[in-house]
Formats: C-alpha cells, structure tokens, sequence
C-alpha cells in the first residue's frame, strides 16, 4: 500500500516529498508494534511452554502418577511420585537370637572402614529370581512394635540388563534374604535328627 501510494503521489505530479500520512506511515508503525506484540506473546507462550517439562534430578521411574495429559494443575500440585534406578534399599528385620552371629555396620564418626556382609535375596512370585546385595546400615533403634532390629540392604543397579535372569525387582515385591554371617571356629555340625527333647 505505501508502494501504491507513492506511486499515486507521483502520478498527479508532485515533486516534493510526500506527506507522512500519505506514505501511510502511521499504519506501518501500527502494523509493526502488532508484528512486535504478537513476536513477544510467541515467545513467552514458547517460555511456558518449556516449563512444562518436568525433568527428573537423577534417573528413575514413575511409581504413582497424579495427574493426566491436558490437566490443569498449580504451583504445589503433586503430580507423581518418582524413584531412583541406580539401587535399591531393602528393610529387613533382624530376630535378636542372630545378632551375635551377623557382623553388622554401625555408622560411627569414629570408624572408617564399614563391615558390609552380603546378601542373596530371592523370589518366587514370578519364576526364581535373585539378586545379590549387601547390608549398608543399621537402624539406630529398635522397632517400638516388635522388639527387632532392621538393617538395611541395598542391591546397586537392580534394573540392569544381567540382573535376576533379567527380571527387575519390583517396588513392593516380596523377597527373602540370606545374609553372610560370621565365621564360627572350632564348631562341629549337629544334624537335627540327634537332638531329642532338648
């Protein structure tokens, strides 16, 4: 249009430069202060956009989910609860009879070098599985219900592709646990069969 115009202007014989309101000079800075609006509204939609990508800190799977796609949702809304793949801790309780038997980790600031015994955790809920760990902890009290100790076990890396015949340990799922004990000196075995009435 401003081309058209100019071309207008000239066309009745005007020599002299054209007014500003004939070049349309208005309309164009209005038509550029639009282009500038609509650029800056694109680029804050593009911003929010952006923030609405939920980035994990560390690598883990998904155990609840909260909310679906389209759903509006605030500042503070839970929208799913998450866990770590690079271990797994296990709680397990400890009867107080094998206490003596088990060398167990006691997180001091004075010791430097933590005994950690193995464990060999299995499972049939599927097919037999296992996974092989090792007791990282002890809880510093004991269970106000039972009476019991728990120690905590930890399996690094139970997702991994050579894990358990290659079925992952799953969140809530059942297992039992064989931990590595003392070595006993100077012990004989008793079979079962010839201890009679105590």
């Amino acid at each position: 249009r401003v081309e058209q115009a100019k071309q207008d202007w000239l066309r009745l014989g005007n020599k002299e430069q054209a007014p500003a309101l004939v070049m349309r000079e208005p309309q164009i800075l209005a038509a550029q202060a639009k282009v500038d609006s609509a650029r800056a509204s694109l680029n804050k939609a593009e911003l929010a956009l952006e923030r609405t990508k939920i980035l994990a800190p560390f690598a883990g799977r998904i155990l609840t989910k909260n909310v679906d796609i389209g759903q509006l949702v605030s500042s503070g809304t839970k929208l799913a609860e998450i866990y770590a793949i690079d271990y797994v801790e296990i709680r397990l309780p400890l009867k107080n009879k094998d206490l003596p038997y088990i060398d167990l980790p006691e997180n001091t600031r004075l010791t430097e070098t933590q005994l950690q015994p193995e464990v060999r955790f299995n499972s049939s809920l599927i097919k037999d599985q296992y996974w092989q760990g090792k007791v990282v902890r002890t809880e510093g009290a004991y269970d106000t219900n039972s009476q019991q100790l728990y120690v905590v076990a930890q399996i690094d890396d139970p997702y991994g592709v050579d894990v358990a015949n290659g079925m992952p340990i799953k969140i809530g799922q059942y297992v039992s646990a064989e931990i590595l004990g003392k070595t006993v000196k100077n012990a004989i075995t008793i079979p079962n069969k010839a201890i009679y009435q105590g």
